[in-house]
């Protein structure tokens, strides 16, 4: 739930929010879930943060949205809140349910305990903002009901299976995690309500398929024999099947939504669908039943079943690599760790460098011009300066293979004799491309400088008994091979090294 609150904070300053790196950032954290770690990783996705302790008098003037720290029953939150016009209570944003509910300042005080965090910047408020989730799903099933229409298969037959594909696609696209916008508001319409729960408990789950994956598959695939089979002849057939499992069906999620103590709406929706063909094949005198229709149908919902089966796994291990990410960078984080992975390197100069000479924190890389990894370590220290990650950048270059030791030149020439040029090249190469430009091979060496430079890389190298490329140091620290070049801007924001 902190990382949700965060997430739309960050959102109601900054557009185009990067949701995976501010949870990556938070979750890491070695102080997760304290206030130090939310008021750094605010600061990590560029918002301006201040926090302190205030009364409510003074509440009342800030501003703009603030994070509050609230004390309720059995747990302690962050919550959203903004100041009304009328100046008699806040807003509060509920990440539940999506929405901001108002609350007087008679009851605030209740529950907050003072502690405020509020941001210097402006924020830029909700407009403009992307299409939910909803949306796209809507527009979806208008065009394919738009399709079924002009094939004349539209008819009062028809109602259920697409109020039932309506709601088993919203029901598993939230198992994504998709945006709902007013849906969020439907499945948590009371406080027993939680489609969320239901849908991703194990309760949720028949044989190892997701009930959403099962409805879903049910109502697409019936949807689809609709379309290009036999219209409504097709599907009053295919209703003999809802007839049969409807009982079945609505007994295991009535358990399931009660061993859980949530019930969820969209699979009520969902089994009310079911339960309205179920109606008409049995209202009908003489439904039709054609076994070759019923036979593709089969294939149909297997084949759609075992698609987002096989999606729903891809999911889970990615979910899982994920975690354990969070993890093993949560433990590369702590202040232990990182003095035991790292050891103090000084006594270097290099006089190749990027960025302001004056930045709190100087990232030294080692390279090779014939190493891949060293190709990716630029790469990524290029796209952290591109997001305004602060650091200055000392470049040391060494040699892996026979011929580096040209490229080497060729970089160093580059450099001084025209760092723009440098800069450019440099990006290229760790695109994988060759770094060595036609016309400066002529005049290679010139310089004394480059000379000197070139060797003092190699007697720098050969002192320090440097061997396995590229090598990282951060702040006059080398870090061990634990650390990947995408942990600095971790350590960069912690500010750790420099208070070891």
């Amino acid at each position: 739930m902190l990382t949700k609150t965060l997430i739309k904070y960050c959102s109601l300053f900054s557009r185009g929010v990067d949701k995976r790196r501010i949870r990556m950032f938070l979750e890491s954290s070695p102080n997760y879930p304290n206030l130090l770690s939310v008021v750094q990783t605010l600061r990590y996705a560029g918002i301006n943060v201040e926090v302190g302790r205030c009364d409510v008098d003074y509440l009342k003037s800030i501003s703009g949205p603030v994070l509050l720290h609230l004390n309720l029953p059995g747990n302690q939150v962050m919550a959203i809140a903004r100041p009304e016009v009328s100046g008699e209570g806040l807003s509060i944003f509920m990440p539940k349910t999506t929405k901001w509910e108002f609350r007087k300042f008679v009851d605030l005080v209740r529950v907050w305990d003072g502690v405020v965090v509020y941001a210097i910047d402006k924020p830029i408020g909700e407009l403009l903002r992307q299409p939910s989730g909803t949306i796209y799903l809507i527009l979806i099933l208008l065009i394919l009901v738009s399709a079924i229409w002009m094939s004349g298969n539209l008819s009062v037959v028809s109602i259920p299976l697409f109020v039932g594909l309506t709601a088993s696609s919203l029901l598993y696209a939230r198992l994504w995690g998709m945006n709902m916008g007013i849906i969020d508001g439907i499945c948590h319409i009371s406080s027993n309500a939680d489609c969320d729960s239901v849908s991703s408990s194990n309760h949720g789950n028949i044989l190892g398929f997701s009930l959403a994956a099962l409805s879903l598959s049910y109502f697409l695939s019936q949807t689809l024999c609709m379309l290009f089979l036999r219209g409504e002849y097709a599907l009053t057939g295919m209703y003999i099947v809802s007839s049969i499992v409807v009982i079945p069906m609505s007994a295991y999620s009535v358990y399931a939504q009660r061993k859980i103590g949530k019930y969820c709406v969209l699979c009520i929706v969902t089994l009310a669908s079911l339960a309205a063909e179920a109606v008409i094949c049995i209202s009908l005198s003489n439904p039709a039943i054609d076994a070759g229709i019923l036979g593709t149908w089969i294939i149909i919902f297997a084949t759609i079943l075992t698609i987002l089966r096989v999606v729903d796994l891809l999911k889970v291990k990615v979910e899982r690599g994920g975690k354990e990410r969070l993890r093993f960078l949560s433990l590369k984080r702590k202040r232990e760790i990182i003095s035991m992975e790292s050891r103090p390197c000084d006594g270097y100069e290099t006089t190749l460098s990027i960025g302001p000479t004056n930045a709190p924190h100087t990232v030294t890389t080692i390279l090779s011009t014939g190493c891949p990894h060293c190709r990716r370590t630029v790469a990524d220290l290029l796209s952290m300066q591109e997001r305004g990650i602060e650091f200055h950048w000392n470049i040391i270059f060494g040699e892996t293979k026979s011929g580096d030791s040209d490229d080497v030149k060729a970089m160093i020439h580059a450099y001084f004799s025209d760092i723009l040029l440098f800069k450019k090249q440099l990006k290229l190469w760790s695109e994988g491309r060759k770094f060595r430009p036609r016309d400066i091979l002529s005049d290679i060496g010139s310089l004394p400088v480059e000379t000197e430079t070139y060797e003092y890389f190699r007697a720098f190298i050969t002192r320090e008994g440097i061997s396995g490329l590229p090598v990282i140091i951060l702040d006059g620290r080398k870090l061990s091979s634990v650390y990947e070049v995408k942990d600095l801007e971790y350590l960069i924001a912690d500010n750790l090294i420099n208070n070891l």
